[in-house]
């Protein structure tokens, strides 16, 4: 018979901390993004890009680190088009992090890019999209995030409203 490792032994020390903090809060939300003592890299670091390549296409991606306490079943945004990514090559590319329900709700990239798309510079239209996303869904954590984008002309911005 093989031996096997007692579970606890898997738990890092970094997440049996993060897991305390989590169940002190009781909210996923405030305990990674607005509180205080979180400590300042935790390992939830969304990863995106965007892209603009010599024949003028675009491309964004984003990756997510995911979220401790989260439902089972639950889809965050990341997958979600025009939510965690999108891009059109006559308009730009854009990815962003944050809290992935409102993100959802407000498709905060589209939305990003709906907005340079009527005429809009990258960094206002990301400026933009965070303030709505906050307005639409609270400012408790459940609006906060950030974006990068790039227009189609090669211009870049990177905006946030996390701490």
């Amino acid at each position: 018979a093989e031996s096997q490792e007692p579970l606890a032994d898997l738990v890092t020390d970094a997440a049996r901390s993060e897991f305390e903090r989590y169940a002190k809060y009781k909210n996923c939300v405030d305990s990674i993004f607005r509180v205080a003592d979180a400590p300042q890299n935790q390992g939830h670091d969304t990863v995106g890009c965007v892209v603009l390549d010599t024949y003028g296409k675009l491309a964004a991606g984003t990756s997510t680190g995911g979220i401790t306490g989260k439902k089972a079943g639950r889809v965050g945004d990341s997958p979600l088009i025009g939510s965690g990514a999108y891009c059109d090559d006559e308009v730009g590319a854009a990815s962003s992090t944050g809290h992935g329900e409102a993100i959802a709700k407000t498709t905060l990239c589209r939305h990003a890019l709906w907005l340079v798309e009527q005429g809009m510079p990258v960094d206002k239209a990301g400026q933009a999209a965070l303030a709505h996303m906050q307005k639409r869904c609270g400012d408790n954590g459940g609006g906060t995030g950030g974006l990068i984008l790039i227009d189609n002309k090669g211009n870049t911005a990177r905006v946030f409203t996390t701490q």
